[in-house]
């Protein structure tokens, strides 16, 4: 019989007014990597605090272990055996992995720590699920492939009975997910139990036992790993899938032969970049896919330089003066990184036109010239005077539409739908659409296709540091083929 480790039971939270969960129950088993396909993003942060800390709920019951740890009423907030780990580190970057092991740890009492014992029992650890790593080495020297792995290990040696996951598949590329996918399925095999939450399908596919779809504060649906996925996320989730549809067909019937060069990088050698060449045409999307997650970030660097006009070796502007070239660059989550909340929505627009216009915002017939002839397609988003209270689509598309409307000469995306939900990665690739359709072409910098594979004229393959394969859209259905689940019928 199946050892129980965590269970809900008709929850409903709600804090300040607002409720999160509604009528949300579901069940862990020991061994299991339980999936949760998170439609929206609604109530996911409650849900994974309220697995961790039993705060009051008003309706409901929550077991762990087969121990009631939570219902209605008043009583002391206690915490359940869990251990989060998302895109925050929650090790000691100034100790190193053994103590943060071994050391740092619920229960450990020791007040004398016997070092060699201490490097025996990381050594056997290392060993068992063949990590080579110095033991010594400092927790914040870590790259994120290896601090997720110690982070799980040392669930492990705290005895945490429950692992929360979320979004991992953002944090890796596909070879390094695929390794850790492997460590996850070891781990389980010995008694782990996992929560493992993504907002893609496919990632969860691949991985769990049992997938529940999250919609709305609670649990829709939960399905085998074996069954019609796609059929259930079509009914759960059809106005963002057929905005899928509708954006493939409308991108497929708007191909255009690429335009002129704007930019090439020849010979690059940089951080993880190998001789490597690039070019990048008028008008075109260009998706570039690093699955071993090793050069994005230096390529990101460089067009940072660019964009602060400091000179790069080997990169050539076509058709004007590279120190005249307008980039925009659009890290991981830009609603968060690339506005200012405390300016207004006209402001935030026209920040980007800063570099061709000087002191823009004393110059209010410009402003309001803006606003005049995007009031049709932004309305009274126009007016708002703070971006605190905005959704996060609209964060969005302020981000976008600022280098749409400084008429950039290359925006570059890093993780364009890193981290976003079932509907809001359909408007963020319309937004790349329309700045292609404008004629500013877009890189893409990506760890894997999923639906970026929408909007891309040409699909780029790095390799070693290299560029080792280039995909036409004629030649698309190959991708399709490599990863047949990502994509509607």
């Amino acid at each position: 019989m199946r050892k129980e480790i965590f269970r809900m039971d008709h929850v409903l939270y709600a804090e300040n007014g607002q409720t999160h969960l509604n009528d949300l129950s579901m069940q862990i088993f020991q061994g299991e990597i339980y999936g949760m396909l998170r439609l929206e993003r609604h109530g996911g942060a409650e849900l994974f605090k309220l697995i961790a800390l039993n705060e009051p709920i008003r309706n409901g019951h929550v077991f762990f272990q087969d121990q009631l740890v939570n219902s209605p009423g008043p009583h002391p907030v206690t915490q359940n055996k869990v251990a989060i780990i998302d895109s925050t580190s929650r090790l000691i970057n100034s100790l190193s992995l053994a103590d943060n092991l071994f050391v740092i740890r619920p229960g450990f009492r020791k007040f004398y720590v016997r070092e060699r014992e201490l490097q025996a029992q990381t050594e056997q650890l290392f060993q068992q699920y063949d990590i080579r790593l110095p033991q010594q080495m400092l927790a914040g020297q870590l790259k994120n492939y290896d601090r997720l792995v110690m982070e799980l290990l040392r669930a492990m040696t705290a005895g945490e009975l429950l692992v929360v996951l979320i979004d991992i598949p953002d944090l890796l590329g596909s070879e390094e997910l695929a390794a850790f996918h492997q460590l996850l399925k070891r781990l389980a095999q010995n008694g782990m139990t996992f929560l493992y939450v993504y907002n893609h399908h496919e990632a969860l596919r691949k991985i769990c036992d049992r997938i529940a779809v999250f919609k709305k504060g609670r649990i829709e649906k939960v399905v085998d790993r074996s069954s019609n996925l796609n059929q259930h996320i079509r009914v759960l989730a059809k106005p963002a899938y057929e905005a899928l549809l509708r954006l493939g067909q409308a991108d497929s019937e708007s191909k255009r032969p690429r335009g002129k060069p704007v930019l090439r990088l020849e010979n690059i050698c940089r951080g993880g970049l190998d001789h490597f060449n690039l070019e990048i045409c008028s008008g075109e999307t260009l998706l570039l896919i690093d699955r071993s997650n090793t050069v994005l970030d230096d390529l990101m660097g460089l067009f940072e330089d660019l964009k602060q006009r400091v000179p790069v070796p080997g990169v050539v502007a076509c058709g004007k003066e590279l120190s005249d070239l307008r980039l925009g660059l659009l890290d991981r989550l830009p609603s968060r990184t690339g506005l200012f909340p405390d300016m207004s929505v006209l402001d935030n627009l026209c920040f980007a036109l800063g570099e061709k216009v000087p002191r823009i915002w004393r110059k209010q017939r410009l402003l309001n010239s803006v606003a005049k002839e995007y009031r049709p397609e932004l309305g009274d988003l126009l007016d708002e005077q703070q971006l605190y209270d905005l959704h996060t689509q609209d964060l969005y598309t302020l981000a976008y539409y600022q280098y749409l409307i400084a008429k950039a000469d290359l925006v570059v995306c890093l993780q364009p739908i890193s981290g976003l939900d079932m509907y809001l990665r359909p408007h963020t690739l319309r937004l790349i659409s329309k700045l292609r359709s404008s004629g500013i072409p877009v890189l893409l910098l990506s760890t894997d296709l999923y639906d970026t594979l929408y909007v891309a004229d040409r699909v780029l393959w790095v390799d070693g540091g290299k560029i080792a394969l280039a995909k036409t859209p004629d030649e698309f259905h190959e991708l399709r083929l490599l990863q047949e689940d990502l994509f509607p019928d």
